[in-house]
């Protein structure tokens, strides 16, 4: 009896190991200095900023707004706004703003695979010829030097790039808090630390630039525009490397929760997405072995909340175990380690996210209360909402 429960907890101890090793591997990676550094180049890069409108001229005006403080020569880059209603308060605003505005009727969030590569159709139909294309969410902030870094990117030989995207939460409570810690440390730490080891990033579907050629040449599928998994495989599939670009921002404040988010913690959300990525996950195998093992750990890697519990009560179960003479301490002592390394990987995750809101907070101060630009450029009934 003895000997079967032990072997089910060193089973136990080495998977989570694995799942908090890497996760904090990935964190301390995070923290290192970044040895890469983009040489200042010309705005020679033209681009597509493309914004898929969800019918909230209140969301695309906090957008637009954003956008028209870019460090980027304005000849060098669209604004369009793509709508169902062209004639509607939402375009109205876009087109006072100074964006074009186009209709896709049948464009909805669970359909239009082919949403980017429309979107530059539409663009080349009126003789406009543009370098990359970039995908911002309605309602994101975004920083000044979005176009600069992704164009230093594009320079040095980027096809694909994803800019940190920093979600959010509006509903209030420890849970919201949680998701959004675990947002901060999945979507932005583990992507620099990703980044650092030299693998792929995931497309998070904010902030997302795409060279044209790319789109043009290869017959990508995007199924959900923030569905990362299915997209981002579907390049790495073809060869396409995905770069992570951390010097430029999105930030986006969303009541919506993420239906993939919700599924991360479910032991059916992890079997549903490795049956569904299995084909490609076996292609990709062949690429690069060390990325295909750290993307099935990421697949598999349970949610903050669960590692986080699992651990403490694995913490208190065996000291009790111990307590009694049942086990040695040994395995307290072990779980007392992996319990103590959550810590360590959430504690990253807090510190940066104070950082972040720093961030945040000078971005709002710089892009919604600077009065005097917002008064020439806003309708009045904007002004009162922002």
């Amino acid at each position: 009896m003895i000997l079967i429960y032990e072997i089910l907890q060193y089973a136990l101890v080495l998977t989570a190991g694995v799942f908090i090793g890497y996760q904090l591997l990935l964190g301390i990676l995070a923290l290192l200095p970044q040895t890469e550094t983009l040489a200042s180049s010309k705005f020679h890069h033209s681009f597509l900023i493309v914004i898929p409108s969800h019918n909230d001229e209140q969301e695309i005006s906090k957008t637009l707004y954003s956008l028209s403080a870019l460090v980027y020569p304005t000849t060098l880059f669209k604004l369009m706004v793509i709508t169902q209603s062209p004639k509607g308060n939402t375009a109205k605003v876009a087109r006072k703003l100074g964006a074009t505005v186009v209709e896709k009727a049948e464009f909805n969030d669970g359909a239009s695979a082919n949403i980017l590569r429309w979107s530059l159709n539409q663009s080349h139909g009126n003789d406009d010829h543009y370098d990359a294309i970039v995908v911002i969410e309605p309602g994101s902030l975004v920083s000044g030097n979005f176009l600069e870094v992704m164009n230093k990117y594009l320079q040095k030989g980027s096809k694909v790039v994803q800019s940190s995207s920093i979600k959010m939460l509006r509903a209030p409570g420890w849970r919201t808090k949680i998701r959004h810690l675990r947002l901060l440390l999945y979507d932005h730490v583990n992507l620099i630390g990703r980044k650092f080891l030299g693998f792929d990033t995931w497309l998070l579907g904010n902030g997302m630039c795409f060279e044209a050629g790319v789109l043009k040449n290869n017959a990508l599928k995007f199924y959900q525009l923030d569905n990362s998994l299915e997209s981002s495989l579907s390049m790495m599939d073809k060869g396409i490397h995905i770069d992570y670009a951390p010097e430029a921002f999105t930030w986006n404040q969303s009541a919506q929760q993420n239906r993939e988010v919700d599924e991360v913690g479910s032991l059916r959300g992890h079997l549903k997405r490795i049956k569904k990525m299995e084909s490609r996950l076996k292609q990709y195998r062949q690429q690069s072995p060390l990325q295909y093992f750290a993307n099935i750990i990421e697949l598999m890697t349970p949610s903050l909340w669960i590692l986080g519990i699992g651990t403490a009560g694995m913490v208190l179960l065996n000291w009790l175990l111990w307590k009694i003479n049942f086990t040695s301490a040994f395995l307290f002592w072990v779980w007392l380690v992996l319990s103590g390394m959550m810590v360590i990987y959430l504690s990253i995750g807090w510190a940066v996210n104070r950082s972040y809101q720093m961030e945040i907070n000078n971005n709002k101060q710089k892009h919604i209360d600077e009065s005097g630009i917002r008064d020439m450029i806003l309708p009045d009934y904007e002004k009162n909402k922002l």
